[in-house]
């Protein structure tokens, strides 16, 4: 009889176990459905922001509408492939999914294009970059100037980057203020940016104009902004030669 009764006992711990891991598996999927639609809105508030930054505007004095209304009326959008051919408009391009396209084969890599035309007339061609730091994803909207080689603008961010080093790139001025008048071409050759080892600061007096100063201590996070600034931003060649 004590047998049964600890057979019954332990049925009904695990069949209570099952049932509250079913319930939280049930809550949990409901709690990120009904709020998705905030993440949402908030990831595509957060893309208008990163471009308004990458194109020098300071956002921290603008409210929110303001935001909105620059973006809407001061940023023209298209897509491009790898041979620098339009395939879609500024909606395509803000829904653009980077980390999935980085994963395509270059020939079928879809990539998003924002053009920002100023108050005095001037354009700044926006592009995206993505690569890998140094425990995971690394990217980056990088402000042309009208030559398309000129930077003037980058905004970097990342996923899980250490604080205090490789996590700089997205909140360091000195390191992202560098790449501001650097060129990615060579003359008529695409090279990219080249992150130096260095300490910070520009210590690198005698850097080109395809280099910028690196991250001291962030030697993995800095070889790949290198490797996203070569590789993954050489999608935009045929376009930027255009």
């Amino acid at each position: 009889m004590a047998n049964q009764d600890k057979v019954n006992s332990n049925g009904y711990t695990i069949t209570f176990a099952v049932g509250m891991a079913l319930f939280v598996a049930a809550f949990l999927a409901f709690v990120s459905q009904f709020l998705q639609p905030m993440q949402d809105v908030n990831k595509a508030y957060a893309m208008k922001v990163n471009l308004l930054n990458a194109v020098g505007l300071d956002v921290e004095k603008l409210s929110s509408e303001e935001v909105e209304n620059i973006y809407d009326s001061k940023f023209e959008g298209l897509v491009v492939n790898t041979k620098g051919d339009n395939i879609g408009d500024k909606a395509a391009a803000f829904s653009l999914d980077m980390a999935k396209e980085v994963k395509k084969d270059p020939q079928n890599r879809a990539l998003p294009v924002f053009t920002y035309t100023g108050e005095d007339g001037q354009k700044q061609f926006i592009v995206q970059a993505r690569g890998a730091g140094l425990w995971d994803a690394i990217w980056v909207y990088l402000a042309l100037a009208e030559d398309k080689n000129t930077i003037n603008g980058a905004v970097f961010g990342h996923k899980a980057e250490t604080p205090g080093l490789g996590a700089k790139i997205s909140d360091d001025a000195g390191f992202y203020e560098d790449f501001k008048g650097k060129k990615i071409f060579d003359g008529s050759e695409f090279v990219g940016i080249t992150v130096l080892k260095g300490e910070g600061g520009n210590v690198y007096a005698n850097a080109t104009q395809n280099q910028v100063d690196g991250i001291s201590g962030a030697t993995m996070t800095c070889n790949g902004v290198t490797a996203m600034m070569q590789s993954s931003l050489g999608d935009y060649i045929e376009f930027l030669k255009q």
